[in-house]
């Protein structure tokens, strides 16, 4: 018996997408407070350059689990690819604090972080699926961006 997500079916396709990035580089940042008793407005970023190591692994199947195959050469629709290129990883956060004692404090802030030179999984759906070789190509081009406001304690000790 078939234990995936599929009911079984023939007729039913499936094509499942994993991605990973692992950055690994250099980063620099700054930060700007202003403070006047016990409030404090802050400016920080950071940014990086970093070489991006891709893993894509690719499946496709159908209800029953069969994987597909390519019409050329008969190889199963299962394939893992690498690739390593530049990623860039920037961060602006801007917002106000208060320091309830000496070591904690609330903080209230907007944050913005951008990377790109990702992979993501729906990039890699390709226009044709001719070939196990165009099929695996990593396509890392892409960008994300995720922002959003932050409300939290610190602790300073």
């Amino acid at each position: 018996a078939y234990d995936g997500f599929g009911s079984g079916d023939a007729y039913e396709l499936f094509h499942d997408i994993q991605v990973e990035n692992n950055l690994v580089g250099p980063q620099v940042g700054w930060t700007s407070d202003y403070c006047w008793g016990r409030w404090n407005v802050f400016l920080n970023s950071t940014f990086g350059i970093f070489n991006n190591h891709m893993s894509v692994w690719q499946r496709m199947y159908d209800g029953a689990g069969t994987s597909a195959t390519f019409a050329g050469d008969g190889s199963t629709y299962n394939i893992r690819e690498n690739k390593n290129a530049v990623a860039f990883l920037g961060e602006l956060r801007a917002g106000t604090a208060y320091d309830f004692s000496c070591h904690w404090r609330g903080v209230l802030a907007y944050r913005a972080v951008a990377l790109t030179g990702v992979a993501t999984a729906d990039a890699q759906l390709q226009n044709a699926y001719s070939d196990r070789w165009t099929a695996g190509l990593i396509d890392s081009d892409n960008s994300v961006v995720i922002h959003g406001v932050q409300i939290g304690a610190e602790c300073r000790y």
